[in-house]
């Protein structure tokens, strides 16, 4: 089993990727990408492609932590495309087939991952150090997190998902052969040899990153939307797509995946809001460029059962997604996207300037909120209120009222996200029971982690700095649990 170790890590993070070539309007649509073809079954293979067997040995997983900075010219210090990254230093873990690695390890996550112990954050000196004539300014150091899914064979390593890496594991675990068929370098499918029990594969990126084609075939519908489209014949075709996301809700069944073309959808463009999505649906954008150019603005009536009447932009239905997209809702009380069912996947979406939350979590919802982009909200960042649940991993939280708010019995776990210069960091309240693991909480303008009522927090390596009162203020009447050493932390109160 591999330790953790420092390198200097090669991955740049999706929204600091630099200046892409701008979108035209018409007609040229944001690549799938995984999440799309997640939605995709039945790849066919072309004739004449040679289709192998081949022994595999382990299911691996490589959990990279990474720090980065990014240095904007003073001109264009707002801009998000003029700037330059430097990579500081981060720790990888080799995980095998699910089993616990040797040595000091965090976890294991939701996905069964096991994580190396946080690498050092840069020091001010180390930060200013990188830092040449041309670029005076700087983000706060932000930590990124990465995982490789591999399956080990005779013929080869070959890229999977997550789920892959975890039922291959586990087959492995209990002494099972498997035997993978592959094509073209892609796992086609796995089979447990003992008793021919066929694993699915769902297609993944290769090996060295290049995207998948496109799936031949499938069993579900992908409706295009372009709000630049105006016609008769509209029928969510690429070539017939519809002008409004309205119109593909109202065709859109349990899988469907509905793709947007840049542009501004809201109600002069003719939507219906709030956007409802059913259960299973999929919302997508350009998840590789974090939703910039296509924007979904504004809001309406959505009554709560939990909460009454609301002001809402999405409501995520059961299981549905919202993925690659910018939202935002500066209606009074508006916030971007609600969720009060399932486990909805929110991923790589940009929400800026609603007036409050951008991502507002109740009744006994458990979604995954995933490397967000979250900023100059009036409200809080993201609430997790009632008896919701779920998992907030990998966002950016900014300039907003509260980072994170969770209140009432919520029990979400909050890992490895950068929170910072907001009004107060996390703000625990009610009797809620997160977990914070690994989170960078820093130059928020009161404190980093407040515990008010019965509310009792783990924290679990989580880093405070910069916060200008308290770094933990807690006047709970429970204490805290899984407290770190925080003899250089500024704390008020009982932990």
């Amino acid at each position: 089993m591999a330790n953790s170790s420092a390198r200097q890590s090669a991955h740049r993070s999706d929204r600091r990727s630099g200046q892409r070539p701008a979108l035209a309007r018409s007609r040229r649509w944001p690549a799938l990408g995984l999440l799309g073809l997640l939605g995709l079954v039945s790849c066919t293979t072309p004739q004449g492609e040679l289709v192998s067997n081949t022994d595999c040995t382990a299911s691996t997983a490589l959990a990279t932590y990474g720090w980065e900075v990014a240095y904007f010219p003073e001109r264009f210090r707002n801009e998000v495309n003029r700037h330059r990254v430097e990579e500081f230093a981060s720790a990888e873990l080799l995980n095998r087939n699910g089993e616990q690695p040797d040595g000091e390890v965090i976890g294991p996550d939701d996905e069964g991952v096991w994580w190396p112990l946080l690498p050092p954050r840069p020091t001010a000196d180390e930060v200013d150090e990188r830092r040449d004539d041309d670029f005076r300014y700087n983000d706060p150091p932000e930590l990124q997190r990465t995982v490789r899914y591999v399956l080990d064979c005779e013929d080869g390593k070959f890229a999977i998902t997550d789920e892959m890496y975890r039922d291959i594991g586990r087959a492995l675990r209990d002494g099972k052969a498997i035997q993978a068929r592959y094509s073209m370098g892609q796992v086609l499918s796995t089979t447990i040899v003992e008793s021919g029990q066929t694993i699915e594969v769902t297609p993944a990126p290769t090996e060295d990153g290049a995207a998948l084609p496109e799936a031949a075939s499938s069993t579900v519908a992908v409706l295009y939307v372009d709000g630049g489209a105006a016609g008769s014949e509209e029928d969510g075709t690429s070539a017939q797509p519809f002008s409004t996301v309205s119109q593909a809700l109202e065709q859109a069944e349990p899988g469907a995946i509905i793709q947007l073309a840049p542009g501004d959808y809201n109600a002069e463009s003719g939507e219906t809001l709030p956007l409802e999505l059913p259960e299973g649906v999929i919302l997508q954008g350009d998840p590789e460029n974090q939703g910039k150019g296509i924007t979904i603005s504004g809001g309406g009536d959505f009554l709560s059962p939990t909460w009454a009447k609301q002001n809402v932009t999405v409501v995520a239905g059961k299981d549905s997604q919202v993925v690659g997209l910018t939202v935002s809702n500066p209606n009074v009380r508006g916030s971007a996207v609600w969720v009060e069912s399932g486990s909805p996947l929110i991923l790589k979406n940009t929400f800026a300037d609603n007036h409050r939350e951008a991502v507002f979590v109740s009744g006994e919802a458990s979604p995954r909120i995933e490397s967000n982009l979250i900023e100059l909200n009036g409200g809080n960042g993201v609430s997790f209120t009632r008896d919701s649940s779920g998992l907030l991993v990998g966002n950016s939280i900014r300039n907003s009222g509260y980072g994170v708010a969770v209140s009432d019995r919520a029990t979400p776990t909050l890992e490895v996200n950068q929170i910072s210069q907001n009004r107060s960091g996390i703000v625990i309240s009610g009797s809620a029971t997160p977990i914070l693991r690994g989170n960078t909480i820093s130059e928020n303008e009161q404190d980093g982690i407040v515990a008010t009522n019965d509310a009792q927090p783990t924290l679990e390596g989580n880093i405070l700095t910069g916060n200008g009162e308290f770094d933990i203020n807690s006047n709970s009447t429970a204490s805290l649990k899984g407290v770190d050493d925080v003899s250089q932390l500024k704390v008020q109160g009982k932990l």
